[in-house]
């Protein structure tokens, strides 16, 4: 697990044991190594940036894939809420 924390542009996924049974999480690291989509090099007018700080919660220990996370799903949610924004989460 932890040689692949921060490793840039890697993909990996790992059990997490728990009292129900094992859980099966998918790590894809962005460009940076960190467990988000690629940071943008520009900022339109309608874009909407999240960033989200925190430990193993924020990075989401036990999402089984990156969408799962709290952050990308605040930005989904977020996104319904206001289609003409392009949001986007940064974890």
């Amino acid at each position: 697990f932890l040689p692949f924390i921060g490793a840039p542009s890697k993909r990996y996924a790992f059990d997490f044991p728990l009292d129900t049974g094992p859980v099966q999480v998918d790590v894809r690291n962005n460009r940076e190594g960190f467990r988000s989509i690629d940071f943008p090099t520009e900022k339109s007018a309608r874009d909407y940036f999240i960033v989200a700080l925190g430990e193993s919660t924020t990075w989401g220990a036990i999402a089984a894939t990156n969408a799962e996370t709290w952050p990308e799903r605040l930005a989904a949610k977020l996104q319904e809420r206001y289609p003409t924004r392009r949001i986007r989460a940064f974890n």
